[in-house]
């Protein structure tokens, strides 16, 4: 993604800063919108927010999108599976004959502002056909 030495440590130093957005397809209906709440860590519990909309349903299954706020780590697998929320594909809950047989999550967007924080550039991806196409 870097085309030179400077961008690449920038990038990668400010990652977590930048917002990000994800689309999900998770098993089930799925409610409209809202805020999963999740705590984590094991020593000292945090609360997190994770803002989701519900793109598309066809009741077997949801494309959700989830965005990142600034200093979200991107692991929210194991919160959502936590909330009974799987993600499809993934490998530890997968069951034989399972319509994906990857983890269906797709990093969509990043915003990334210069180096000088005066623009920002939003990058952003199609939604997977592979998704569309489960929930029709």
């Amino acid at each position: 993604m870097a085309k030179n030495f400077k961008w690449r440590k920038y990038l990668q130093d400010e990652w977590a800063t930048f917002r990000r957005r994800y689309y999900v397809l998770v098993d089930g209906d799925f409610s409209d919108s809202g805020v999963i709440r999740v705590k984590t860590g094991t020593k000292i519990q945090t609360e997190v927010n994770f803002p989701f909309r519900r793109m598309k349903s066809n009741g077997l299954y949801s494309l959700v999108r989830i965005d990142l706020e600034e200093g979200q780590k991107d692991m929210f697998d194991d919160e959502l599976k936590g909330k009974g929320i799987p993600i499809v594909g993934n490998r530890f809950d997968r069951k034989k004959g399972d319509a994906y047989e990857h983890k269906a999550k797709h990093f969509f967007s990043i915003e990334i502002p210069d180096m000088d924080k005066k623009e920002v550039h939003l990058v952003k991806t199609p939604v997977p056909k592979a998704f569309l196409k489960l929930t029709r």
